[in-house]
């Protein structure tokens, strides 16, 4: 069962972005942090990058689950 807490959490995320400031921002976001997770400079995988834009790409598919939650609910 979701607590209160999580709940409000769910709509404040839902409010922020399904404004038109909200929709720019998240736009934005997708364009920079679901780029490939792999990044390879000069042929050879990058260990580090490669975390770093995994670690981008999850806080983009969380704000994503969190807006994605509360439209489905309402």
């Amino acid at each position: 069962m979701k607590t209160a807490e999580s709940e409000k959490i769910r709509h404040a995320y839902t409010n922020l972005f399904n404004t038109p400031d909200g929709q720019i921002v998240l736009n934005d976001l997708k364009e920079e942090l679901t780029a490939d997770t792999l990044i390879a400079a000069n042929g050879i995988i990058d260990p580090y990058a490669s975390i770093a834009a995994a670690g981008y790409h999850k806080a983009y598919l969380y704000i994503l689950s969190q807006k994605e939650a509360e439209d489905a609910i309402t």
